[in-house]
């Protein structure tokens, strides 16, 4: 009976507790582009999905309460942040239910707006809507050049760091501004980290770094004081000049908010044992900076990070070592200083930055199903070979080589067409997959065997646009891919003529640097 009661009673708790809970809910906007598409930016909206995927996995935001836009306008913007603000009153109006409100945009800001694309969003608009949001505490992080004007225009002030004690039970309630840099400075990218310098230390902070007290929890105090000191430390010698992250709040409450929790049952890696340094946490197969912090002799050093492998860098005055690892899901990984090996100081690591941006080779083959140019078969199968060389996320260049065949077509009774084409492509990470485009050309010989056992033979020149999809398995890549384009070449009685082109393959690459 006692044990009966004692469940009861356990049930009544929880439910209670669970009707006290704090609701969060976020809009995160990422724009490469502005009003001028010559200045496009390279990593706003990498750094808007970097941003997304760590507020999903560490700040306690559920998937349908936090949007993701990249690329959108301020029309779509607007919408977003409406959707929001209706989700966020729906939990308002309910007795003992808090909420929490972050804002994230990354890109183009001019005058007294932000850019997305060709349309802006005005800071006296975002800040009214700001101070009159229905969520309890509201929380923007606002990534662009003269960012500082948002919050210059109503008193806010140019760092070092500062104390929001807000309570984490929501007890409270207002709103703070964070910027990436003054009214007169301009925000800097960086392709050493691959992303924003505010953002990368903004990431890094909240994935552990940050958390000065060491309690498992990242405050908004404790991220901004260490992105504060990193952004300026990092930028204090560039050509742009020192960048100034700046605040302005307007909070009432005790305690302070939390905006990450790094719970010990997700997965975290663990590094310990090694001297006074810096350590740089870069994704493998992206070579894309997920964390950075600084490391004192003897200091433990915990960071939650996705599952996935990781190129693991301890940098100190005189040296370099490097590690790979791989984090599991729901488990600890740990490294202690015999899992490092050393690494040549070279140039880039050298001036402070995380590696070089080397060349990427791949080399492919696969299964080739493609339209058949004659009358008398639909399709033609064979195999495509290919290599490319550029940047993993950028330009590369290709050269293929394409055989099909068909066993009987109409007239013919046997079909053989090898091709050699080239061309340029780009591709562009999306998650832990890639996408990519390319345009190729190239040069054709078709051979055929008639029905009396005459051979032919005739050239041809081919065009195609393709798109594919490339999922990483170690230092191999599974590759599918679709094409569409045309073929021109000659037949016996009717002279030149052209045909479509359609393909489909299926392959699997091999990747190296170098």
């Amino acid at each position: 009976m006692l044990r009966v009661l004692t469940f009861l009673i356990s049930l009544l708790l929880l439910s209670a507790t669970a009707g006290a809970g704090t609701y969060r809910f976020g809009v995160v906007l990422g724009n490469n582009r502005g009003s001028d598409p010559a200045r496009a930016l390279r990593y706003a909206e990498q750094d808007a999905r970097k941003m997304h995927e760590l507020l999903l996995q560490l700040g306690g935001f559920s998937p349908q309460d936090l949007r993701l836009l990249v690329g959108a306008n301020a029309g779509e913007a607007w919408k977003a942040l409406r959707e929001m603000e209706r989700r966020v009153a729906a939990v308002s109006d309910q007795p003992g239910k808090r909420a929490l409100f972050i804002l994230y945009y990354s890109g183009h800001a001019e005058g007294d707006a932000l850019e997305l694309g060709e349309s802006t969003l005005s800071f006296g608009e975002l800040s009214e809507f700001l101070k009159s949001a229905r969520a309890d505490v509201r929380v923007a992080f606002i990534d662009s050049c003269q960012s500082g004007k948002l919050v210059a225009m109503k008193g806010g002030r140019r760092g070092p760091a500062f104390d929001i004690r807000v309570t984490d039970e929501m007890a409270s309630s207002g709103y703070a501004i964070v910027t990436s840099s003054a009214d007169n400075e301009l925000s800097q990218e960086s392709a050493e980290i691959r992303g924003s310098v505010f953002t990368h230390y903004l990431v890094s902070g909240l994935r552990g770094s940050g958390d000065h007290s060491a309690d498992g929890k990242v405050t908004l105090s404790e991220a901004y004081r260490y992105t504060y000191s990193r952004t300026v430390a990092h930028t204090a010698a560039t050509v742009g000049g020192g960048q100034h992250p700046m605040y302005d709040f307007k909070l009432a409450g005790r305690g302070e908010i939390v905006i990450t929790h790094i719970h010990p049952s997700r997965p975290r890696l663990l590094v310990e044992g090694l001297q006074t340094g810096r350590l740089v946490v870069v994704n493998q197969s992206r070579e894309i900076a997920v964390a950075e912090t600084d490391v004192s002799a003897g200091q433990a050093v915990r960071l939650a990070l996705p599952p996935g492998e990781f190129l693991v860098y301890f940098l100190s005055s005189d040296s370099a070592h490097s590690a790979r690892v791989r984090v599991l899901s729901g488990r600890e990984t740990r490294l202690g200083p015999d899992d490092f090996t050393p690494r040549s100081l070279d140039r880039a690591v050298a001036k402070g930055g995380l590696f070089r941006r080397t060349l990427q080779h791949t080399l492919g083959s696969g299964f080739l199903l493609r339209s058949f140019p004659l009358l008398g078969e639909p399709l033609a199968m064979g195999a495509s070979i290919h290599y490319r060389i550029g940047h993993q996320d950028g330009w590369q260049a290709t050269a293929r080589l394409t055989m099909t065949t068909a066993p009987d077509a109409g007239t013919s009774t046997d079909y053989l067409d090898i091709g050699v084409s080239g061309g340029f492509g780009y591709a562009w990470p999306v998650g832990v997959t890639w996408l990519r485009a390319d345009l190729l050309i190239g040069y054709e010989h078709l051979f055929q065997e008639d029905l009396e056992g005459e051979g032919r033979h005739t050239s041809g020149l081919s065009y195609l646009a393709m798109t594919g999809l490339g999922v990483p398995l170690g230092p191999l890549v599974a590759v599918l891919e679709l094409g569409a384009g045309g073929r021109v070449f000659q037949m016996r009685g009717e002279g030149w003529v052209h045909r479509l082109d359609l393909q489909v393959i299926l392959g699997l690459g091999w990747k190296w640097k170098g």
